[in-house]
């Protein structure tokens, strides 16, 4: 399966307004399973009276959207669900089952050779809503079964002095609940003890993975009136310069969705580990590789280190002993050039020019000099944002393979409440995906946010 994202206008679109491909939604838990209880509608582009190869949804699009427009290729698909970008407008389609409620999207019947079609979809920005009242809801979007007291208790704790109206927050702490605390993504067997629900088993365990994340997410949110569902679909991943993803089965992935009323949507929340939520390599290639060799016999290839894991013991000896003999013989000659007194004076000379240059650099360039210094080779297209991530990482906070910087931000908020994680963050969107060169007021304010994340005060 192959998806490219553009909006109306041909550009490409941030990675953060699409991270998943919704297949089926879930609201109702039974007996420790999801299911659904949706209606399938018969949707047909001759309904509209036009024509024009499209099948109209008819789904409202609420002001503040993204008009966006997919291109998908598929070969031969098992089912027939689409999995497309949430909040779907119109497809290309001569005919389709539409589920409003649960903003699912199937074919007749399934494809049985290459398809290729459109689809448009009404995207939500970025951050979520600040709401003056809760959002209605029917009550099977807050349905939670009887005998779930660990999730009843969790939640309640976790939600302590925060408002009906806080709908964000809430997620967040529970985000960061699961995301901490012991809990880790394990794909083992999941076989919870007889007369057990396989969420509250989870949370005893505190092992689990994507499915098992999001039913923990979501039953958490509804015992805290957090109207909520389950989505099931694929995650995408680094899209290529053409806008375009490549999905794998790898992809398949689960998360949570919550809902904030008519006019602002289902948004989705997802708390699996970023390791549960990285795609797996391609069959056959270690984890661990970054190079591959051929064995001189023509075997199959070995990892990039078998230099060093399969030596013997002594031919590790040998090797390193011819090698500490050849530095330690250049290392005497640098030194008896170095320590020459001519030399002695030179160098002194330089060091102090050295340092006065360091002293005049702008802020900026000398946090790169101490990025260098100290190993640090995260890459960043803004260079703010580097120092950014540099700077949270001298906190022990790094941003994870395939998380957003949108993620990284609630992530770090819930542990470093800085006003600046947003405001760079935000700036960082507006560089890289508007274009738009921070002023010299904002560079100000995001130096200084910098500043404050490399050297907390101290009370």
């Amino acid at each position: 399966l192959r998806v490219r994202v553009r909006d109306l206008q041909n550009r490409p679109v941030s990675a953060d307004l699409t991270p998943y491909l919704r297949g089926a939604t879930l609201d109702l838990y039974e007996g420790g399973e999801w299911k659904t209880g949706g209606e399938r509608r018969k949707v047909r582009d001759a309904d509209d009276g036009r024509g024009d190869q499209w099948v109209d949804l008819k789904t409202p699009v609420p002001p503040g959207r993204l008009l966006v427009r997919q291109q998908v290729h598929a070969t031969v698909l098992a089912g027939t669900v689409a999995h497309l970008l949430p909040d779907v407008l119109r497809v290309q389609l001569p005919e389709v089952r539409h589920d409003p409620a649960a903003g699912a999207v199937w074919m007749p019947s399934p494809p049985k050779d290459y398809i290729e079609f459109f689809a448009e979809s009404a995207l939500l920005p970025a951050s979520p809503p600040r709401l003056t009242r809760p959002p209605e809801a029917p009550a099977a979007w807050l349905q939670v079964p009887k005998g779930l007291e660990r999730v009843r208790a969790e939640a309640k704790k976790l939600v302590s002095g925060l408002g009906d109206t806080q709908l964000d927050a809430k997620v967040n702490r529970f985000q960061h609940f699961l995301m901490r605390n012991g809990f880790s993504y394990k794909a083992d067997p999941f076989v919870p003890a007889p007369g057990v629900d396989p969420v509250e088993h989870f949370l005893n365990q505190r092992a689990g993975f994507c499915i098992h994340y999001a039913s923990a997410l979501t039953l958490l949110c509804r015992a805290a009136g957090v109207p909520a569902r389950l989505a099931t679909g694929f995650q995408l991943h680094d899209a290529e310069e053409d806008g375009s993803f490549l999905v794998r089965l790898s992809d398949a992935h689960a998360w949570a969705e919550v809902w904030f009323g008519p006019e602002h949507g289902w948004r989705a929340y997802d708390a699996t580990p970023s390791e549960g939520r990285t795609p797996a390599p391609p069959e056959g290639l270690p984890v661990a590789s970054l190079d591959l060799k051929k064995t001189d016999d023509g075997g199959p290839p070995k990892r990039w280190d078998h230099l060093i894991v399969e030596f013997d013991p002594d031919s590790q000896g040998e090797t390193l002993r011819g090698t500490m003999k050849a530095v330690a013989a250049f290392l005497f000659r640098v030194l008896a050039v170095l320590f020459s007194p001519l030399s002695l004076g030179v160098s002194a000379a330089l060091g102090l020019l050295a340092f006065l240059v360091y002293l005049s650099l702008p802020g900026a360039q000398k946090r790169r000099l101490r990025q260098l210094a100290g190993g640090f080779r995260e890459t960043a297209s803004v260079d703010f944002y580097r120092d950014f991530l540099w700077a949270l990482s001298k906190r022990g906070l790094r941003k994870a393979s395939g998380t957003t910087p949108l993620e990284f931000a609630r992530q770090v908020k819930a542990v470093l409440p800085d006003e600046g994680v947003d405001f760079v963050t935000a700036k960082f969107y507006e560089a890289r995906y508007g274009g738009r060169t921070p002023s010299t007021e904002d560079r100000r304010l995001i130096d200084a946010a910098i500043e404050r994340l490399v050297k907390p005060s101290t009370p």
